[in-house]
């Protein structure tokens, strides 16, 4: 079996569905045949957020045989704050071509644990986000180009107390600016979902 978080659906014929997964070797996808069958017992599977494991037939899109749902993830579902923060490190992790996706994805599992639990999620989002930007090639703060995000992101390189409440906004802000820029960010109305992270949460 593959393990999977699943980040999208899309219906395919009148009954089928299918499920696109970030994986421990990449994205991947499914087709879920007569997964709106209720009899079939396949709905299970098709929920975003969940963590599955997975076997399908071979080829291009493989149909699914077996799964298993080893978290349903509902306290990321629970409220709007937490359920985009977790939306948006989907959206961020989707796009990754490296190579090095196992301790990616391992580490994005880990995350989304944290969001459930961790009141201090802007900071949990934060970190993330900053170390995926090595991710994304910047190993230097220097290749950003424009000024006003290398200022900012270079600041943030350097934030050692992650309890500084207004300092994270200002810079969470940035970064999900500067992931929009790169064409990373594929969140419907971005500017609204900010004003979101800016909950008490």
């Amino acid at each position: 079996m593959q393990e999977g978080i699943i980040y999208s659906l899309l219906d395919y014929k009148e009954k089928s569905i299918i499920v696109y997964l970030y994986t421990k070797n990449g994205l991947d996808s499914v087709l879920v045949s007569q997964a709106k069958n209720i009899k079939k017992g396949k709905m299970a599977f098709c929920e975003i957020l969940n963590r599955v494991n997975y076997v399908k037939t071979k080829g291009k899109l493989g149909t699914l045989i077996d799964f298993e749902v080893l978290d349903y993830n509902r306290e990321l579902k629970q409220d709007l704050i937490t359920l985009n923060y977790a939306y948006l490190l989907l959206d961020v992790t989707r796009q990754i071509s490296d190579l090095r996706h196992e301790k990616i994805y391992n580490y994005l599992v880990k995350t989304l644990e944290e969001l459930k639990f961790n009141p201090l999620k802007r900071q949990i989002a934060f970190i993330y986000l900053v170390k995926m930007l090595s991710v994304f090639g910047i190993n230097n703060i220097k290749e950003v180009k424009d000024l006003n995000y290398q200022k900012t992101l270079l600041e943030a390189y350097n934030l050692k107390d992650y309890n500084l409440t207004n300092f994270l906004d200002k810079y969470l802000d940035y970064l999900i600016d500067y992931y929009d820029q790169m064409g990373v960010i594929y969140l419907n109305n971005i500017k609204k979902l900010k004003g979101v992270y800016h909950g008490r949460n």
